[in-house]
């Protein structure tokens, strides 16, 4: 959904940043069970092999942008 009026989105903005709060202060008052350590393990290794992937994907974009080093140079310097 795109907002055109600024000042409705920022106001909806903090809502949701107080609902966020409220669920968390929460959160926080349950306890953590057996199963709760699993997922957050299971979505944990998720994250650390998609920075994994990111960090292979941005060398691999190195390697092929590597021939044009000189171009791109000149282009973030503003010279052509």
């Amino acid at each position: 959904m795109i907002w055109r009026d600024h000042a409705v989105a920022q106001g909806l903005g903090g809502m949701r940043r107080q609902v966020n709060e409220s669920r968390a202060e929460l959160a926080l008052e349950g306890k953590m069970e057996e199963h709760h350590r699993f997922l957050l393990k299971v979505q944990l290794h998720r994250l650390q092999a998609a920075e994994e992937d990111l960090a292979i994907l941005g060398q691999r974009l190195q390697e092929k942008l590597a021939p044009y080093a000189t171009q791109l140079a000149s282009r973030s310097t503003g010279k052509r």
